[in-house]
């Protein structure tokens, strides 16, 4: 944790081995017992990072069998990954806006693509079962959905906001979807 707070804050380049060191109050020995190097250390985090979303992910939606449990699941999902990982959040900020290591990037970027390939398939459901016009693109559909998601976890790291706001910002955004986007919720005009 105390690695992830100095990469986000300070960025991956401009933290020494020192400073981690200090910061998580061990001896170089000690990191380097358990990690090569500096990359690897990254590289440990963000994969991380990847796991923790994706444990997530099976604990809020592997069980769920409808459209409507799996994208409360979802929001349920990133309220928890908001309130319980924000060390995460901020290591994710910096992963997707900064200058790293291509291995880590390349790895990161892996991953994210099978997060989104879960998230195509949610929203396939709810296309299946009529909550989503037969027409829509339903990769566009899942962007429209986790593009929002991502700037309000980003706003929480460049804020430092609590969770109280947050959540509502997060409940806000998750009503004004299913409203916009999903026929079952829409009121006729």
């Amino acid at each position: 944790m105390a690695a992830a707070d100095l990469f986000a804050s300070k960025g991956y380049h401009h933290v020494s081995v020192r400073e981690i060191c200090d910061r998580a109050g061990v001896s170089k020995p000690v990191l380097y017992y358990y990690f090569k190097d500096k990359e690897d250390l990254l590289y440990k985090l963000v994969n991380e990072m990847h796991s923790k979303q994706k444990e997530l992910f099976d604990e809020y939606l592997k069980q769920e069998k409808s459209f409507e449990g799996k994208l409360k699941g979802l929001y349920n999902m990133y309220l928890k990954f908001l309130t319980d990982y924000p060390y995460l959040i901020r290591l994710s900020t910096l992963v997707h806006f900064s200058p790293l290591p291509s291995k880590i990037k390349k790895m990161s970027m892996e991953k994210s693509q099978n997060t989104l390939k879960n998230i195509i398939s949610i929203f396939d459901r709810g296309k299946k079962e009529g909550f989503i016009n037969k027409d829509v693109d339903i990769e566009i559909i899942a962007l429209s959905f986790l593009g929002p998601v991502g700037v309000l976890l980003t706003k929480s790291v460049l804020t430092e906001a609590k969770s109280s706001p947050l959540e509502k910002d997060l409940k806000k955004f998750f009503d004004f979807w299913t409203k916009q986007f999903l026929n079952k919720y829409r009121k006729p005009e």
